[in-house]
């Protein structure tokens, strides 16, 4: 069978192109030859991904800074860290300490004396004593004394009382009555607490003795004496606060003078009671003296407590079995038998102790402890305990006497730059052997920066030696 072949073109001879050869192009309308070649390499170039060649030249700078880092931290960061925990031993110290407001500050250079004068009186080969059985010999305390200060306070304490006693009071009537005479022209006398006894049978005596005149006559009548005398009534009580009355001599009695001889008043008989009344005492006076001066005693602590507790006093310290509180006025306007059922009573008092700070007291320890270890021993000062107790006291002299013990951790001398120097350039574990082979160290903990470092840094500066005295 015939096959036919058709072109791509139809077959018009007036628009048929002929086919240059690569790189030749058409003389007549300047056309680029159509080939297959030509489209391949089009999507190529379409498809292919952007700055290829600038993302690795980041790449490349990346990598050369890590590189650079790293080397930097090879040869200037590294660093040891070294924990030490030294041999420590606690040591008991006691002693006595006095607080005197007569010196301002401590003065530790004092302690020492002429090393002389310490060989002629207790020890007759110095160098043997020191190196056998006393820490520093030519360590000695002239004085083991700290300043201190005076603290004072005057307070007024007032309170209310009640009276406390009941008693019966009573009050006699009296008044003034005139006695007559129409017994003779003679004056005539009658002694002390002579008895009047009124209408209504009620009896008043003279407290004094009185004398009335004689009767007289005037223009030819009897005019008879008399006089006015004082007369209070026999017994107490209300019964005889009478009005005006007339009055006979119960002793004349059965004698002419009975009816020559009389009284009268002009006006009532007063002042007679009786009646219970609330008084004060001696007793009542004494108790609210001795309740107010507890009190201010207690107030006065109070305000001790509290002021030595504020920011200005921060840091002070008083005993309050030496807190002495004396009173220097009472004042009440009450006294012993006045009638009130209540009274007010005062009493002034000043309260003074003897204060000192506390960080003194740490800092005598701390060197009264050094004058008693060795030379090669040091003091671990954040376990320093102190205890300490009132011995006795004198606060007019302004003196105190204390029992001091002081307990710390003790530990040999520990050299640092010697150590540093030491363990420069060993391995962790040549460290660690080193250090614990020591006899004044009980543990030893080095760590190096970074983790890939496996030796201590030559650079001193590098080398941190911390010592430790809390095991985990």
């Amino acid at each position: 069978m015939t096959k036919k072949v058709i072109d791509i073109f139809p077959p018009c001879a007036s628009n048929r192109e002929q086919i240059l050869e690569p790189g030749v192009r058409d003389r007549k309308k300047g056309l680029k030859p159509f080939k297959e070649a030509n489209i391949l390499e089009d999507l190529e170039k379409k498809t292919a991904k952007p700055r290829q060649g600038f993302n690795k030249k980041w790449l490349i700078l990346g990598l050369s800074v890590l590189v650079l880092l790293g080397a930097l931290a090879f040869f200037t960061l590294p660093k040891a860290v070294i924990e030490v925990w030294p041999k420590t031993e606690i040591q008991t110290f006691n002693t006595e300490l006095k607080i005197d407001i007569g010196i301002e500050g401590l003065d530790f250079e004092n302690k020492v004396s002429k090393p002389e004068e310490v060989w002629k009186t207790s020890f007759p080969n110095p160098f043997v004593v020191w190196k056998t059985s006393f820490p520093n010999p030519f360590v000695v305390w002239k004085t083991k004394v700290i300043p201190g200060q005076i603290f004072r306070e005057k307070r007024t304490v007032a309170d209310v009382f009640p009276a406390s006693a009941k008693v019966l009071k009573q009050g006699k009537a009296e008044g003034t009555i005139r006695v007559f005479n129409k017994h003779s022209f003679s004056s005539q006398s009658f002694i002390p607490r002579t008895r009047f006894i009124s209408a209504e049978g009620k009896v008043f005596r003279t407290p004094t003795r009185i004398t009335i005149p004689g009767k007289s006559r005037e223009r030819g009548k009897i005019i008879p004496g008399h006089i006015d005398v004082r007369v209070v009534a026999d017994v107490p009580g209300e019964g005889h606060n009478i009005g005006t009355s007339t009055f006979s001599i119960p002793g004349l009695v059965g004698t002419p003078l009975f009816v020559n001889f009389y009284a009268e008043s002009f006006e009532s008989m007063t002042g007679g009671f009786s009646r219970e009344m609330i008084q004060v005492t001696e007793q009542d006076l004494e108790k609210a003296k001795n309740i107010l001066s507890e009190r201010a005693k207690k107030e006065s602590r109070a305000f001790f407590e509290n002021k030595i507790k504020t920011k200005e006093q921060m840091g002070f310290v008083f005993f309050d079995q030496a807190i002495q509180t004396e009173i220097i006025e009472t004042f009440s306007l009450a006294k012993p038998g006045m009638e009130m059922e209540n009274f007010n009573f005062q009493v002034k008092v000043e309260s003074k102790t003897l204060i000192f700070k506390e960080q003194n007291l740490k800092d005598f320890a701390i060197e009264f402890i050094k004058t008693q270890i060795p030379e090669t021993k040091q003091i671990h000062q954040p376990s320093l305990r102190i205890d300490y107790s009132l011995t006795d006291f004198d606060l007019d002299q302004g003196k105190m006497s204390l029992a001091l013990e002081a307990a710390a951790k003790i530990y040999p001398y520990i050299n640092i730059l010697i150590l540093e120097n030491t363990v420069k350039g060993k391995s962790l574990y040549e460290t660690k052997d080193f250090l614990e082979a020591k006899p004044d160290i009980i543990r030893a903990s080095p760590k190096f920066w970074p983790f890939w470092v496996d030796r201590a840094p030559e650079d001193l500066d590098k080398i941190e030696i911390k010592l430790r005295f809390e095991l985990d």
